[in-house]
This record gives C-alpha cells, sequence and structure tokens, in this order.
C-alpha cells in the first residue's frame, strides 16, 4: 500500500473515502475510491459511488475520463438531455463535459480511468462556471440557483 505525499503523482492500490458537501453544509460520503494505478499522465480507479450528486448545478472533472459501469445504474443529466446507464455500459468525456448523476440502485461501482490532471473542476450555473470550492464553502450567493 502506498501513501501518497502532496506533491505525489504515483500512487499504487491507494483508497480513499470521498466526501463533499452537500448543499446544507454537511461533509457526507459520495463515493469509495480506490486507485488501482496512478501515474503523472493517467490513473485507474475502481468507484464504489454512494450517493446520488446533491449539487443543484451540472458540474464537470478536472480530467478528461472513461467509464465502464461494472454494477449499479444511474441516470445521468447533461446538457443535451437523461440518459440512464446500466452495468455494462461505457462512457468516454472532456474534462469540460458537465453532468449530474442520479443512482437508480443503493451504490454503483465503475472503473475509471482519466488522464492526468488538466485543470480545477467547477460547477456550470446560469451565471457560468464556478470552481467547487467557492460552492462547497457557500460563496455563491450572487449566482440563482436553477428552478
Amino acid at each position: 500500500m502506498s501513501r501518497r505525499r502532496p506533491g505525489d503523482k504515483w500512487a499504487f492500490m491507494e483508497r480513499k473515502l470521498v466526501k463533499q458537501p452537500d448543499f446544507r453544509g454537511q461533509l457526507v460520503p459520495h463515493l469509495y475510491r480506490i486507485t488501482l494505478f496512478r501515474t503523472p499522465w493517467f490513473s485507474v480507479k475502481l468507484h464504489k459511488i454512494l450517493r446520488s450528486d446533491t449539487d443543484p448545478y451540472l458540474h464537470d472533472h478536472p480530467w478528461h475520463w472513461f467509464s465502464l459501469m461494472l454494477w449499479g445504474a444511474y441516470r445521468e443529466e447533461r446538457p443535451a438531455g437523461i440518459k440512464v446507464h446500466r452495468a455494462g455500459s461505457i462512457r468516454i468525456r472532456l474534462a469540460t463535459s458537465p453532468h449530474r448523476l442520479t443512482l437508480l440502485t443503493p451504490y454503483v461501482w465503475t472503473l475509471f480511468i482519466t488522464t492526468g490532471r488538466l485543470r480545477n473542476w467547477g460547477f456550470h450555473t446560469p451565471s457560468g462556471w464556478v470552481h467547487h470550492l467557492k460552492i462547497a464553502t457557500g460563496d455563491i450567493d450572487q449566482l440563482s440557483h436553477p428552478s
């Protein structure tokens, strides 16, 4: 088991419970991530997604990604529409592609492959793109919420 240090871009079999704000100010478990392998150029992870996205806005990611759903089902909302994905579904997205997930089963397992980090991630709001930390800290007073 490797231990990641700040700035360390390499990892092998690293486990992490990812907590994110639920827009009520609470840090709650969002997914369990097992990084099978990470280099500066790409990473291979297993994700056990534990809950639906509760954000009022679609979000993007800091890397381009490929996902193979291994177990479960969810609904993915994108600007182009809504689609249900089940075990066996394959998705490839750019870092700037916004989406939101709603679980249709108690949890979902995916094989998740990413490029190296390319950018910060954030939310696509009616006022434009907003860094995730700005929303996580509740500094969104100037933004209009979706109807």
